[in-house]
């Protein structure tokens, strides 16, 4: 009997502390960029910056962003990834083409890294 409580004990205390662990871990992305190094959408030399945002915990983020063509011809953008240490994508729908001079609304899944994070956030389009 006391085997099974101690168990019990151990097992709660466990669960307890990554609980709060998770749930102590803050991220405050303070402004998302967007660049593409082969210049896709004529991102290049333009560089795009969204207000970022604060969370804690481990749970994926919902970013909805748009994101023009600054072009005047159509694009199409392959791959949305990220170079920030920690985080990564899901769901960011690619490819998809966007018109010239037109814009693309884009949603996506950012998963946060398993640390406290204070910094930028880099999406990297080609």
């Amino acid at each position: 009997m006391v085997g099974i409580v101690a168990a019990i004990v151990v097992v709660g205390g466990v669960a307890g502390y990554l609980y709060y662990a998770s749930a102590s871990i803050a991220t405050h992305v303070e402004s998302i960029l967007v660049y593409s190094p082969d210049d896709a959408c004529g991102l290049a030399d333009e560089h795009l910056a969204y207000r970022g945002y604060n969370t804690t915990g481990t749970t994926p983020t919902t970013l909805a962003l748009s994101v023009p063509n600054l072009n005047s011809s159509a694009c199409t953008v392959f791959t949305v990834g990220t170079n920030t240490s920690g985080f990564s994508l899901s769901g960011t729908g690619t490819p998809f083409s966007i018109a010239g001079r037109g814009s693309h609304s884009l949603s996506l899944q950012v998963a946060p890294p398993g640390r406290s994070f204070r910094g930028d956030l880099d999406l990297v389009f080609l």
